[in-house]
C-alpha cells in the first residue's frame, strides 16, 4: 500500500487475525446477522487484511456494516436464491445480502461447475458489498484453477471527456496458482483510486494524487489535493489513468467490462440508469464468479512450473533508479500476510476504542492486544 493511504504507525495498535475474527462476528450476531452468515462475511473481511487490503478488511468494513444493519441497508439474513442454473453457469439473487458472505460460496459454485465443463460462471444480482474480490478469487487457486471476479457498484467515475457519474469503481480481480512463488494476485479498482482507499487518505490527513478527481465540471485535477468538504458520493472520480492522454479510455473500458459481465449479464439494468444509492434498502450491487479448471486445459503442475518461471524472470528484473526491486501482484500481499502471522493485523486505535465499547455493551471478549 502507498504511503499516502497509511495512517501514523503510532495510531496503530497490532491485534491477533483470530480474535479479530472472533470479535467482527459476535458483533454482526449481537446486531442481528445469522450467525453462519456471520462467520462467513468476518473470515473474508480478516483474510483481506491478513493480505493487507486493510480498505476491505474488518479492519475499515466493520463499521459500516453494523451502521447498513442498523440502519436497515442490509439484509442480516439473507438467502441465495438461484434463479437460473444452465451447464456451466448459474445466475443468483442475494437477497439484498452482503457478498462479503456469499463470495466463498459463489466461487465454490463456479468451481464444482468447472470440474465438470472446464470452466464454471456465477453471477449474482440484488447484492450488496463484496468485500475484497480478490479474496473470492483465490478461492478457486486453492483447488488449482483460474479465478476471475468483477463487481458493477453505484456510479461515482465520470466517462473519459465526461462530466457526470456513471460508472463504479468497478474492480476486476484475477488469481492464479504458483508453485512455490507467491500465487499471482491481481485486484483493482477501475478507478484511478478505490473509494476506501480515498476515505484512507483523509483519515491519514494526506492528500490524493494528481488525476485523482475532476473539478464539478468534469475536468481532471493535475496536483495533489485534499478530498473535497462535500458528500462522498458526488465527488468525481477518475477511471484509471486519469486523463485520455495517459489512458484513461482504458480504465473507462475495463469498468464498462465489469458493468456489463457483473450487472447486465445478471439480468440488471446498468446502475447509470438505475442507481441505487438512494434506495432504502441499501446499494443493489451486481458481481461475476468464474473458475477456469487449468486440468481441462492440460497438466497443473506444468502450469505452476511455468507460472514460478514467469514470476521469477518479473522479480529478476533490474529496477529503475531509485527502485529497489520489482514487484508482481501477488507478492507484496503474501509478504504481507508473513508478516502480519508473525506480528499481528494493525487497526486504528479509534477502531480499538469502538470495539472495546460494543465488547462491554454486548458483554463479550475484548480484542486481543498483540503490542501498542
Amino acid at each position: 500500500m502507498l504511503e499516502r493511504f497509511k495512517a501514523d504507525q503510532n495510531e496503530m495498535v497490532f491485534v491477533e487475525s483470530k480474535s479479530l475474527k472472533k470479535i467482527s462476528k459476535e458483533i454482526l450476531v449481537k446486531e442481528g446477522m445469522r450467525p453462519s452468515f456471520a462467520a462467513s462475511v468476518s473470515e473474508a473481511l480478516v483474510a483481506a487484511d491478513m493480505r493487507g487490503a486493510d480498505t476491505h478488511g474488518a479492519s475499515n468494513l466493520i463499521q459500516p456494516y453494523v451502521d447498513w444493519i442498523r440502519n436497515k441497508k442490509t439484509n442480516p439474513d439473507p438467502i441465495l436464491r438461484k434463479v437460473q442454473d444452465f451447464a456451466a453457469i448459474a445466475n443468483f439473487d442475494a437477497d439484498n445480502g452482503l457478498v462479503t458472505g456469499f463470495g466463498k460460496e459463489a466461487m465454490n459454485i463456479a468451481v464444482d461447475k468447472a470440474k465438470k465443463f472446464g470452466v464454471g460462471v456465477v453471477t449474482i444480482k440484488n447484492a450488496g458489498h463484496s468485500g475484497a474480490i480478490g479474496t473470492h478469487a483465490m478461492h478457486a487457486v486453492e483447488k488449482d484453477m483460474i479465478g476471475m471476479v468483477m463487481t458493477a457498484v453505484n456510479p461515482i467515475v465520470v466517462p473519459t471527456f465526461g462530466a457526470e457519474q456513471r460508472l463504479g469503481t468497478n474492480p476486476i480481480a484475477v488469481a492464479a496458482p504458483a508453485k512455490n512463488e507467491a500465487d499471482f494476485l491481481f485486484d483493482v479498482a477501475t478507478s484511478t483510486i478505490a473509494g476506501g482507499k480515498a476515505k484512507l487518505v483523509e483519515l491519514a490527513g494526506k492528500k490524493l494524487g494528481a488525476y485523482t478527481i475532476a473539478e464539478p465540471n468534469g475536468e481532471p485535477i493535475k496536483d495533489e489535493v485534499s478530498l473535497p468538504d462535500m458528500t462522498f458520493e458526488d465527488i468525481l472520480f477518475l477511471p484509471f489513468g486519469g486523463t485520455r492522454d495517459s489512458g484513461s479510455h482504458k480504465g473507462y473500458g475495463f469498468a464498462m467490462i465489469a458493468e456489463i459481465m457483473s450487472g447486465i449479464l445478471s439480468g440488471c439494468e446498468s446502475l447509470m440508469i438505475n442507481n441505487s444509492r438512494d434506495d432504502p434498502r441499501g446499494a443493489l450491487n451486481s458481481h461475476f464468479f468464474a473458475a477456469f479448471n487449468i486440468a481441462a486445459f492440460g497438466d497443473v503442475e506444468k502450469f505452476k512450473t511455468n507460472m514460478d518461471q514467469m514470476l521469477i524472470k518479473l522479480k529478476e528484473t533490474k529496477p529503475s533508479p531509485g527502485n529497489n526491486r520489482v514487484i508482481y501482484p501477488g507478492l507484496l500481499e503474501r509478504e504481507e500476510e508473513i508478516f502480519r502471522i508473525k506480528n499481528g493485523i494493525p487497526i486504528h486505535k479509534n477502531l480499538v476504542e469502538w470495539l472495546d465499547s460494543l465488547s462491554k455493551q454486548y458483554g463479550i471478549e475484548k480484542i486481543h492486544r498483540r503490542r501498542g
